[in-house]
C-alpha cells in the first residue's frame, strides 16, 4: 500500500497511483481520484477514451480557487438526485430550487420551470462573484472611511496633547509667578511692619516700667494709710 505526504491542503501519495512505480507525482485526475505521475498522465490517461475529458489539475494549484472549481465541476456532474438515488442530476428546478433528473422530469407537476444544471449553477456562481465584488467595494469604502477617522482622531489627539501641555505649561508659569510676586509682597509687607512693631514694642516696654512703678508707690500709700503708727504718714514717700 502506497505511503503519502502532504501537499499544500491535500494528501499526496508517494507514488503514482497509476502506475504504482513513479514517485514524480504531479497531477490528479479529480473524477478518477488518483494521483499521476507526468508519464502516466500524458502517455496512458489522457489518451483513454473513457478519461479523455476528465479534469486533471496540477498538485501546485491544491488550495487554490481554480482548483476548487474543477472540483466542483465534476462533483456537479456525477450530482445525484436526492429524490432518485439511482439518477444523476442535468437539471435544475426554479419552482422546486432543487436539482432535478430525467425521472423528476417526467413526474406531473404543474407549472414547473426547469433549467440546465450547469446555467443555474454558472448563473449562481456569478451572482455569488458578482456579490463578492460588491462587498469588496463596499468594505474598500469602510476602509477607507475608517482611514480617514484614523487620521482625524490621530490629528486631533496631536492637537489634544499640545495644547493640554500648554495649559500645564501656563499653569505652572503663572503659579511660579503668583509665588514670586507674593513672596515679593510679603516682603514688602514685613520692611514695612517690623520697624512699627519694633516700635510698639519699645513705648510698651517703657509704659510697662512706668505701670510697674506706679503701682509700687501706689502700694507703700496704701500701706502707710492702713498702718497704726503716726509716723508711718510722715516717714513715707510721696512722690
Amino acid at each position: 500500500m502506497a505511503s503519502s505526504q502532504s501537499t499544500g491542503m491535500a494528501q499526496t501519495p508517494t507514488v503514482c497511483q497509476f502506475c504504482e512505480e513513479s514517485q514524480d507525482i504531479k497531477w490528479k485526475c479529480v473524477n478518477c481520484e488518483l494521483f499521476l505521475c507526468k508519464q502516466c498522465s500524458l502517455k496512458i490517461h489522457n489518451k483513454s477514451k473513457a478519461s479523455m475529458e476528465h479534469e486533471i489539475l496540477n498538485i501546485k494549484d491544491f488550495g487554490m480557487e481554480d482548483f476548487a472549481t474543477s472540483v466542483r465541476k465534476v462533483d456537479l456532474e456525477n450530482m445525484v438526485c436526492s429524490k432518485h438515488s439511482d439518477q444523476k442530476c442535468f437539471a435544475y428546478c426554479n419552482e422546486c430550487r432543487v436539482p432535478a433528473c430525467s425521472k423528476c422530469l417526467m413526474e406531473p407537476h404543474k407549472g414547473r420551470d426547469y433549467i440546465a444544471l450547469d446555467e443555474k449553477y454558472n448563473n449562481i456562481v456569478s451572482e455569488m462573484k458578482k456579490l463578492i465584488k460588491k462587498f469588496e467595494d463596499h468594505i474598500q469604502v469602510l476602509r477607507n472611511e475608517m482611514n480617514k477617522l484614523l487620521k482625524i482622531r490621530y490629528s486631533g489627539y496631536l492637537n489634544f496633547q499640545e495644547t493640554r501641555d500648554i495649559i500645564l505649561q501656563t499653569e505652572k508659569e503663572m503659579k511660579e509667578a503668583i509665588s514670586k510676586h507674593a513672596n515679593e509682597l510679603l516682603q514688602e509687607l514685613d520692611g514695612k511692619w517690623k520697624p512699627s512693631e519694633n516700635r510698639i514694642k519699645t513705648e510698651l516696654a517703657e509704659l510697662k516700667n512706668n505701670e510697674h512703678e506706679l503701682e509700687t508707690r501706689k502700694n507703700n500709700l496704701h500701706q502707710a494709710l492702713q498702718s497704726h503708727q503716726a509716723a508711718d504718714i510722715f516717714s513715707t514717700k510721696k512722690t
